[in-house]
């Protein structure tokens, strides 16, 4: 039994042992035009972020995402809802909140910059209109500005969306660039 026991300390031991815990957070910023109104859909996102790197190749991390659209695109978007049109519940929600949990694998690392991608399910709750379920993947980049700070850049995204709502903005969808922002900038601590 202590032989089990020390083996198990070794093995935790051995993968902490370049272990690194990150704090930080993503801005994005999107605009799209909306089918059938004159009127451009501004979205804003902020998603304080934390996370925990086993090794230097694989880590797990939880985003909470908190986004505000404008109100006359969002109005367009809820009237096309209205008129039967299928709408995205992004197009119309005045606000969201959401959250990620994520795998994070690095791929490359050349001199200050290291290449990843993030692979995770997340749900984001649309006030007043419903909510979506997905599962993805989103490669990124990050630069060490120190050896405490970095700088991250995330852009594009491939996955599954499940929309649950009511029956306009029920569905689901899959493709490339999927998501509200397909480009985020964000800075992480390193602790």
């Amino acid at each position: 039994m202590k032989k089990i026991i020390l083996t198990a300390l070794v093995a935790v031991a051995s993968l902490t042992a370049n272990a690194q815990v990150w704090l930080g957070g993503d801005i994005a910023f999107g605009t799209k035009k909306l089918v059938s109104g004159g009127d451009n859909l501004t979205t804003f996102t902020l998603a304080p972020q934390v996370g925990y790197m086993f090794s230097e190749k694989f880590g797990l991390g939880l985003d909470l995402k908190l986004g505000l659209r404008n109100d006359a695109a969002a109005t367009i978007a809820a009237t096309n809802a209205l008129n039967g049109l299928s709408v995205d519940p992004a197009d119309y929600a005045k606000t969201t909140f959401g959250f990620d949990v994520f795998a994070r694998y690095v791929f490359a690392k050349t001199g200050i910059a290291s290449f990843f991608f993030d692979g995770g399910v997340g749900f984001t709750t649309y006030k007043d209109c419903g909510s979506r379920i997905g599962v993805g993947i989103q490669p990124g980049v990050k630069f060490a500005a120190s050896e405490k700070v970095d700088v991250v850049a995330k852009m594009g995204y491939l996955g599954w969306h499940k929309y649950l709502g009511d029956k306009s903005t029920k569905g689901s969808a899959f493709g490339v660039g999927i998501e509200e922002s397909v480009l985020s900038l964000g800075v992480s601590y390193n602790f």
